[in-house]
């Protein structure tokens, strides 16, 4: 049993907890616990229904009689005289601070019952007749229940109401919502007094809007939790790090509650196992409430044999940076929420998620999770219908996805382990309901950008199948031989290789539009059309074997360039055709100088025929040089060709080469002039320089910004992330926001020019 003594000394028994005022208070005025009949004056049982001058009040828990109360100081301001006047009108001034029903005026009595009548929920009520209910429930808890530990049945009813009340007026009065919430943490902390067998851990106080107060609850769980050396479940570490004084929630908690708790929960599993363990702490708790209600004095609550352990540093430092850390992590989806509210549950919402947070089944995800697999159990790369995609995407079926569509869908697929081509953030067009896009595994560390090289040979390869395409003579065969070239000589990753080659694949099923192509390759002049040759010819000759089938694209190619196709033989001469024996490159020694030893005699030649000898495999290996020599050269010839495709495809470009600068650092050749050329800290130099001339506008259009974009040389899909990057880390807010208008951030632009 538990005895909570309130204003009157009584012996704590054991195991429980003592209420007592503080020393430094006035002796409280000696309570009265009401008893029908003796006063006149009842407790109406919670879901009864009293009477009062004609008014039915449903719900009980109410004191209604006469008589000289319940205090020998005076009347319990909650109790309900029957026999006091009421009228009938409006009232004509505010209640009280402190109201009591016996010092109201007729008129608000009138109104009280009226509230009352209504079943206490009527929200445009004055907070003050709430707050007179209330007073009666607080006298009930905190000096019936502790005197007679029988009542405490009725702490659930109470505590029921209570939050109904708090559900209707917290967010109306910040005063309610904190009496209340005080007072149900002494109700909660009663009721697990009272059924001790439940060890007050099961459950941890919900986490809160207002963290201004520690609740009771979770300072007892806890300090229970380090004197049974129990680890502290996730959910217990959360409320712990949700209501820490020294911990600050920023939005992302507050706005995503729910896929907050769920990722700190994972989160908290991975670093902490089964959870923190930590010591009993010296001081002991101590817990003080202060009623709403005047006639009671604010009281101590201290739980016998229970330690606080609530602002432990250490723990509190390794729940902060837990915290940090799945914030940032939903950072992106917790602006996308407060820019598209209602939309959480969209996929394009869901694709801004940490993928740790997609693994539950059922829902769209999961709708797109098996639709991609089912494809890719066929074959790998597979194709798969435009129009299906963009129907799982969205109910309103578009025709074609934005560019931040495309990228949100990229990238939803990639948590789900599948890539997509076309991609836009690998320069590939945005998805059409009409194309048919290629789908494909990828391993979790695959590339989310493109780099120099990718986009050099995704950009020759592009170029290889328009040639194709304009006489429809190139097989895909002949594309793909090109591609292995392409992709041997840039030295890509086996992801980007595998990445080519659902490009490739998409390729084969568009329709590369030819229009204009000669024409605007008519723009370039005769030496870079020279340096595009040259440079197809060096891709092709990466591995120091030119097929006829390559010699035959490369004819091909050169006729579009207006490059006379009988010069191949004089620019293969240095190149092997065949797969013969690779010449030295240095002096082979037959014998060294000097006098020959005795040895043996060479044998006579044998007559008999022997069986030719199969010849040993030339292994070709380019020097860091020539690999160096080929990505600059070929990077270079992907700018002049990043223009002469169809204006509706959104290309890469690929940065300017990089060549070694004569101390032995890097620069970049014929870089545009933005201003000091020194970089912004953790921005390259053509990010620096584009970020200094966003600086120019307010606002930019897509178009406008992607210009600007290759102009320096970036990709702008990643320069915008890199960005923004930088500012949420600098200052917690973007640069560039918008999609087909970017409105830049003056605040943060400033803070990162400083």
């Amino acid at each position: 049993g538990v005895c909570l003594l309130a204003f009157a000394q009584k012996p704590t028994p054991p195991g429980g907890a003592r209420l007592h005022p503080p020393a430094a208070r006035p002796p409280p005025p000696t309570p009265r616990r009401p008893q029908d009949g003796a006063d006149g004056v009842a407790w109406i049982a919670p879901g009864q229904m009293a009477a009062v001058r004609g008014f039915k009040l449903p719900g009980g828990m109410l004191y209604i009689g006469s008589g000289p109360g319940l205090s020998k100081n005076g009347d319990e301001p909650a109790l309900i005289n029957p026999v006091l006047p009421m009228s009938a009108v409006a009232p004509d001034h505010d209640l009280p601070y402190w109201p009591s029903y016996g010092d109201i005026a007729p008129s608000h009595r009138w109104a009280y019952l009226t509230w009352l009548a209504d079943g206490r929920q009527d929200a445009s009520v004055p907070i003050g007749y709430v707050f007179l209910f209330m007073y009666g429930l607080e006298r009930r808890v905190l000096v019936d229940m502790s005197e007679n530990a029988s009542l405490m049945s009725e702490l659930p009813h109470i505590r029921s109401e209570m939050r109904r009340l708090l559900r209707i007026y917290g967010h109306q009065s910040g005063s309610f919502q904190s009496y209340a919430s005080a007072l149900l943490e002494v109700i909660d902390f009663r009721l697990a007094e009272r059924d001790r067998e439940d060890d007050l851990g099961s459950a941890p106080p919900p986490l809160a809007e207002s963290t201004w107060s520690v609740p009771l609850s979770l300072r007892i769980g806890l300090g229970q939790l380090a004197a049974s050396g129990t680890p502290v479940p996730a959910e217990w570490a959360l409320a712990w790090g949700w209501f820490h004084p020294d911990i600050d929630l920023r939005t992302p908690a507050t706005r995503c509650t729910d896929e907050f708790a769920c990722l700190f929960a994972i989160r908290y599993a991975e670093k902490f196992g089964e959870g923190l363990v930590i010591r009993p702490g010296k001081s002991r708790i101590r817990h003080t409430y202060r009623p709403a209600s005047a006639s009671l004095p604010s009281i101590e609550i201290e739980p016998d044999g229970t330690r606080d352990v609530f602002e432990q540093k250490a723990a509190g430092r390794k729940l902060a940076a837990l915290i940090d850390s799945v914030t940032d992590e939903l950072d992106a989806y917790s602006r996308w929420i407060g820019r598209n509210p209602g939309s959480s549950r969209s996929l394009a919402a869901s694709a801004l998620l940490p993928a740790a947070l997609l693994a539950e089944p059922g829902g769209d995800v999961s709708k797109l999770r098996d639709w991609a697999m089912r494809h890719l159990e066929r074959a790998d790369p597979a194709g798969a219908p435009g129009q299906a995609l963009l129907a799982l995407w969205s109910p309103d079926q578009p025709d074609k996805l934005s560019k931040g569509e495309s990228v949100l869908l990229a990238q939803l697929l990639e948590h789900l382990g599948v890539g997509i081509e076309p991609d836009v953030r690998f320069g590939g067009a945005s998805l059409t309901s009409a194309d048919k896009a290629v789908l494909f595994r990828i391993k979790a560390e695959a590339p989310h950008t493109a780099t120099s090289a990718y986009g050099a040979a995704m950009t020759l390869v592009h170029l290889a199948a328009a040639v194709g395409s304009a006489d429809g003579q190139i097989s895909r065969a002949e594309v793909k031989q090109l591609g292995d070239h392409v992709a041997s000589s840039l030295r890509l990753t086996p992801a980007e290789i595998t990445r080519l080659y659902a490009h490739l694949m998409w390729l084969s099923g568009v329709d590369i539009k030819l229009t204009g192509l000669k024409k605007r390759l008519d723009t370039l002049t005769k030496p870079q059309r020279r340096h595009i040759g040259d440079v197809l010819v060096t891709v092709a000759a990466a591995d120091g074997i030119i097929s006829a089938d390559e010699v035959a694209t490369l004819r091909k190619i050169f006729r579009l360039l207006d490059l006379d196709p009988e010069t191949l033989a004089s620019r293969l001469s240095p190149s092997r055709t065949t797969p013969d024996q690779a010449p030295a490159e240095r002096p082979i020694i037959v014998r060294d100088v000097g006098a020959q030893e005795p040895g043996y005699p060479i044998p006579p030649r044998q007559v008999e025929e022997r069986q030719p000898q199969p010849a040993t495999p030339v292994v070709f290996r380019l020097d860091d040089t020539t690999l160096q020599r080929i990505e600059s050269e070929t990077a270079a010839v992907s700018l002049l060709l990043v223009d002469i495709f169809d204006e509706d495809q959104e290309r890469f470009v690929p940065p300017r080469p990089v060549t070694p600068g004569d101390n032995g650092t890097s620069r970049v050749d014929n870089a545009p002039d933005c201003g000091s050329d020194r970089p912004i800290r953790g921005l390259d130099l053509p990010h620096t320089r584009l970020l200094r001339a966003l600086a120019e506008r307010d606002q930019w259009e897509a178009a406008a910004f992607e210009a600007l974009a290759t102009k320096h040389h970036v990709l702008p899909d990643g320069a915008i992330d890199t960005i923004n990057e930088l500012a949420l880390d600098a200052v917690e807010e973007p640069v560039i926001e918008g999609d087909e208008t970017l409105t830049i951030n003056a605040y943060a632009m400033q803070e990162l020019l400083k």
